[in-house]
């Protein structure tokens, strides 16, 4: 049996959009994505821990980030229905 250490592996997960342009411009701007998805009730993480805070739920995490190249990203995390800690992201170019 091959053991997989989720430390040292790349996660992501894929939601299905049927309409890819709406996704797209939903999640074109981290900030306003947070703002949408609070008005509908989820509610964001205030992260606050050496080297990253979140400030109204998003976070500027520095790094390379791995799927675009980047220098960073803005990130924010809520809790689904089950307890889990699920984020987004957006790539700093």
């Amino acid at each position: 049996m091959e053991v997989i250490v989720l430390s040292e592996s790349y996660i992501s997960s894929r939601l299905p959009a049927p309409d890819l342009g709406r996704a797209r411009r939903f999640y074109a701007n981290l900030q306003k994505t947070v703002e949408q998805l609070r008005s509908r009730g989820v509610v964001f993480e205030e992260v606050d821990v050496p080297g990253l805070r979140a400030t109204d739920g998003v976070a500027e995490v520095e790094g390379d980030y791995p799927s675009d190249g980047g220098i960073g990203e803005r990130a924010a995390w809520y809790r689904d229905s089950e307890g889990n800690l699920l984020g987004i992201g957006q790539a700093l170019v």
